[in-house]
């Protein structure tokens, strides 16, 4: 029942939030100086959110592992693992205060969605639907869990709007700070030499490549091959990725179990491909759509050619869950401005059933898969 109350009325709040900005009728005279101020309706979205990620208990399968790191540097003043410098910084500094680790994971969270508003300040239509998707769809938890590459990803749409004004020395230098708190932002990197406004997608290679990848995916007997050639790259280039791989492929490849939550990722992910080029030009005066549409694309098909291998395989690809969700939400808005606003509302509603979904299964089928995405909150 709490998570059920936490999540809906999270996502609830956000989304009236944001959809109150998008009514409010501007003169021009408005609209230019809301070009250079921050609605209090954002504000209160990041304080809100920022308050509901702080006080969580475990919520996210590394939670529990980020808090003791934090108590540990408090009581015994060191790290018990090596992470990035920036975000051993941001700890440190956190810690040596003597505050609260709700305090720390309530920063974490509220840049995170700051990043996010940044990006979509100028569309809150679209950023009301990235909302409700982002807390009633899987993103959330995960944001919750991979808390490095979670503030690194929320910073990808930015990324794109600077190359999309031109500005890539100050993309440039953005990645390398992000780069600080988690070391696959380095991946960014080759966003810079891309054309943004020439970027196309084909409706009929992206879905031959995704019915191709959610194929291999579902037996991957092609996986321990790929590491086998390239095992001794893994080991140069990182230790511990290898190790993770090597473990991997000791144990006999399975066919993945497809369930109800993962028809629902897959189909709204089918419909989602299916309408880019739609979206594309329905709402291609928007700044970075085609870039995001790429993104997007690169994302679905990463994560599921690797979804029944292992997470470190999909991290580069997750780079670009919030590019995803913002290209989603536009999909959702196309239905309902070409007047398919039942088809609009089925679509929205199947991205908004997952946390429903994932909450049923870790009542009644609990493990630890499935318990992290039950909302608990240390303060009862």
């Amino acid at each position: 029942m709490l998570s059920c109350v936490v999540y809906t009325s999270l996502a609830a709040l956000l989304f009236v939030l944001a959809r109150r900005v998008a009514w409010q009728p501007l003169s021009s005279g408005q609209a230019m100086r809301q070009q250079h101020s921050v609605p209090w309706e954002y504000v209160a979205s990041v304080f809100i959110f920022a308050v509901i990620a702080g006080a969580r208990w475990h919520t996210g399968y590394d939670h529990a592992s980020y808090v003791n790191q934090y108590v540990t540097l408090q009581n015994y003043h060191f790290f018990t693992r090596d992470f990035e410098p920036g975000f051993m910084l941001l700890t440190q500094a956190f810690a040596s205060s003597g505050l609260h680790f709700f305090f720390y994971f309530f920063t974490i969270a509220a840049i995170e969605l700051a990043a996010i508003y940044v990006a979509l300040r100028h569309h809150p239509r679209v950023l009301s639907v990235v909302m409700l998707l982002l807390v009633l769809g899987p993103t959330f938890v995960h944001l919750m869990n991979t808390v490095r590459q979670g503030l690194v990803e929320c910073f990808v749409p930015l990324v794109v709007m600077l190359l999309y004004d031109k500005k890539k020395l100050a993309a440039a230098i953005l990645i390398v700070l992000l780069t600080l708190f988690h070391y696959t932002a380095a991946l960014l990197l080759l966003l810079l030499p891309l054309r943004p406004l020439e970027l196309k997608v084909n409706r009929t290679v992206l879905v031959v490549l995704f019915v191709l990848v959610v194929a291999l995916s579902i037996y991957p007997v092609w996986f321990n091959g790929l590491i086998a050639v390239s095992a001794d790259w893994l080991a140069n280039v990182s230790q511990s990725y290898a190790a993770q791989l090597g473990r991997l492929v000791e144990v006999e490849v399975n066919m993945a179990h497809i369930g109800p939550v993962k028809v629902l990722l897959l189909t709204t992910q089918f419909i989602t491909l299916w309408l880019m080029r739609d979206v594309s030009q329905h709402y291609g005066s928007h700044k970075g759509i085609s870039l995001l549409i790429v993104l997007a694309s690169v994302y679905v098909l990463g994560t599921n050619l690797f979804s029944n291998t292992t997470c470190f395989m999909q991290r580069p690809f997750e780079l670009f869950t919030i590019c995803y969700l913002i290209v989603a939400a536009y999909t959702v808005l196309l239905l309902w401005d070409t007047r398919r606003k039942l088809w609009a509302g089925v679509l929205l509603g199947m991205h908004c059933s997952y946390i429903y979904l994932a909450i049923f299964k870790a009542v009644y089928a609990p493990d630890v898969v499935t318990t992290p995405f039950l909302y608990n909150t240390f303060l009862f």
